[in-house]
């Protein structure tokens, strides 16, 4: 019996409840970002819960009233998807979080973490205190979060110059840190610099547990999938010609473009099948470049203003820069994704190794 209850006890012990903290539904990025991690997490034996986003975004107003709109106006916002594409993507990524636990809203970030053994800083550019899409939020920092916590695959890529009162507090809120796990080099540098903590550079979540590519790969190619809110005239100008040269239609998805074949989508399964069944994808976004990835596909890659730096850091981390765009055509050879999965399964293990040691430091 003493046996048995000493088991019992390890278990517990290791199981926890653990509240992520991150966006998850600005985009396809932030929400398959922010659910592959909630899966690795419960993989691995815990309880998870993502937390509330009207907690700590700056948004509250347009979010309610988006929602307002969807709960007892459908047929309104319905019609207001059809113009507005980014509205479209919030509500089919609503329906999709029915899947997953999400706290109840409450405006206090020290009551809203006090429920849980630890909290995990999601991925994505939450450092990126100059971003016009993130901004400034200090809770990402560590503020007020009230039980222990780790970042895992966070980025300040942008974090810019964003005056020495909030660079004061960025510094004193990061030691609150148990474990840092970051996205990419330059991160790990000014974080290393501020905290005097040593950071470990991990992969984003979409590629730690691509559970939405799992058996979804080698379908056969039908069109070219254009993911990405901005190209530029040339841009567009040589994805029309590798078009024409291919024979191939041309599907945008979550953000419309007028030279594109818009697509309907209604669900995040319509969104996975449209990259499993895409013969080539276009992409300006770091996640869509991750998925390409994931998904084991050809694709081209375009610089973009705010995108473009953490976009190259990722090809350069899978040896795949010639797979962006460099103004003279596009490369149409095939990826040798033999090598890339190879680099992909080595950083994997060490991203998981970190996941544990962290989660071990809080338990």
């Amino acid at each position: 019996l003493r046996k048995i209850l000493k088991v019992f006890y390890r278990y517990e012990r290791q199981k926890m409840k653990i509240g992520i903290l991150t966006l998850y539904n600005a985009d396809y990025g932030s929400y398959y970002q922010a659910v592959s991690l909630y899966h690795q997490l419960e993989n691995m034996g815990h309880q998870v819960e993502l937390i509330n986003i009207l907690n700590r975004e700056r948004r509250v107003v347009r979010n309610l009233t988006g929602a307002i709109v969807a709960k007892f106006c459908p047929s309104i916002a319905r019609m207001i998807a059809k113009k507005i594409a980014p509205y479209n993507t919030y509500l089919i990524l609503k329906n999709s979080l029915k899947n997953y636990r999400i706290s109840k809203a409450c405006f206090s970030m020290k009551k809203a973490t006090s429920v849980y053994d630890g909290v995990v800083l999601g991925a994505d550019e939450l450092w990126s205190a100059t971003n016009p899409y993130v901004k400034y939020i200090r809770t990402y920092y560590g503020y007020h979060i009230s039980c222990p916590h780790i970042s895992y695959a966070t980025s300040g890529i942008s974090l810019g110059r964003p005056g020495d009162k909030i660079l004061g507090q960025i510094r004193k809120d990061l030691r609150s840190y148990t474990s840092i796990g970051v996205r990419d080099e330059f991160t790990k540098k000014w974080v290393e610099e501020f905290t005097e903590k040593k950071c470990t550079r991990v992969i984003d979540p979409t590629l730690l547990n691509p559970f939405f590519a799992e058996n979804k790969r080698n379908r056969t190619g039908k069109y070219i999938l254009i993911y990405g809110e901005f190209f530029a005239p040339d841009h567009v100008e040589a994805i029309l010609d590798f078009a024409r040269e291919k024979k191939l239609p041309i599907k945008s998805v979550s953000w419309k473009h007028i030279w594109c074949d818009a697509v309907e989508v209604s669900s995040t399964d319509d969104f996975e099948l449209l990259f499993s069944e895409a013969a080539w994808i276009m992409t300006s976004t770091f996640h869509g470049t991750a998925f390409s990835i994931a998904y084991n596909k050809n694709f081209t890659a375009f610089d973009s203003r705010y995108r473009g730096r953490k976009l190259k850091a990722l090809l350069g981390e899978f040896h795949l820069r010639d797979r962006l765009f460099q103004g003279t055509g596009i490369t149409d050879s095939d990826i040798d994704y033999t090598h890339v999965n190879l680099v992909l399964d080595e950083k994997r293990k060490k991203s998981l190794e970190y996941m544990n040691n962290a989660l071990n430091l809080i338990n």
